[in-house]
């Protein structure tokens, strides 16, 4: 849902009737839906069938929605951070962070994701990048 009608590649200005209640209890009705490009680094996303909703001052994305999508969501919490990964088949789309109660959208260019793929830190894992062979019982 966005309520800033420039942010639509496409738009169909009809109303849909659909009345949409957010997390404080505000109710607003949808006028419109269609599609929404959001740029992630070198890459572009295209979102289908977003509705518009005149004065909703935060652009917000469904989880079901993006399930209908064929994305996939994963949620994490990691030394007290939580965040979620919004990913399609291999390609990771965006992270997000809890700020709130809401999660914040954070695009993420894939050598974002690269630089930050592996975060293990155990001696081991040190110990066979520097190419020794001893195991960690034996060091």
């Amino acid at each position: 849902m966005i309520g800033n009608k420039k942010l639509f590649h496409t738009l169909s200005d009809r109303p849909t009737g659909d009345w949409i209640t957010i997390a404080d209890n505000q109710e607003y009705i949808a006028a419109g839906i269609g599609d929404v490009i959001i740029p992630l680094g070198t890459r572009r996303c295209t979102l289908t069938k977003v509705l518009y909703v005149p004065g909703l001052t935060s652009n917000l994305l469904s989880v079901s929605q993006l399930l209908n999508h064929r994305m996939q969501i994963e949620f994490f919490v990691e030394k007290g951070v939580k965040s979620c990964i919004i990913s399609q088949g291999e390609s990771v789309i965006a992270q997000a962070f809890l700020k709130g109660r809401l999660f914040a959208l954070d695009a993420i260019t894939s050598s974002s994701v690269a630089l930050s793929a592996s975060t293990a830190e155990s001696t081991a894992l040190w110990h066979f990048r520097y190419g020794h062979q001893l195991s960690v019982k034996e060091m």
